[in-house]
């Protein structure tokens, strides 16, 4: 199967927001919301011309809303046990602007053993109808 050229991309990222969730397994997490820290990088096709859009927002990412959701309406959800689970709901949010192509969402929890100043996860998907190079077999 042929795939067309390689897309240019723009890279938008949103790094180290920090942020009280309800996330964790232990009993002990259960009881009040844990600092994280959230990094989201997301990648979509580049525009041919960014000198051309004006103050036209809508022909970029919003990443102002992405901080909305992170900082306001991700402290109102419900308990997640996993950091898996909140990595894949600020995904799902990345994916409700159709140009995003790829997303990668890393959290945190600060603090947890004294040794070891930050644990976490690094969630990475990319479109389902994207091949291993990137393009999209449209």
């Amino acid at each position: 199967m042929k795939f067309p050229a390689r897309r240019d991309l723009t890279h938008v990222f949103l790094h180290d927001v920090r942020v009280a969730l309800r996330v964790g397994y232990l009993d002990s997490e259960k009881t009040a919301p844990q600092p994280v820290i959230i990094s989201v990088d997301v990648g979509m096709a580049a525009l041919p011309d960014y000198t051309t859009i004006g103050n036209d927002l809508t022909q970029l990412f919003d990443y102002s809303g992405l901080h909305h959701y992170l900082t306001v309406e991700m402290p109102q959800q419900p308990h997640c046990a996993f950091l898996e689970e909140v990595a894949e709901h600020v995904l799902q949010f990345c994916w409700r602007d159709a140009r995003v192509l790829h997303t990668s969402v890393r959290i945190q929890k600060p603090n947890i053993f004294p040794d070891a100043p930050n644990i976490g996860i690094v969630l990475k998907r990319r479109r389902p109808e994207m091949n291993p190079e990137g393009c999209t077999d449209r």
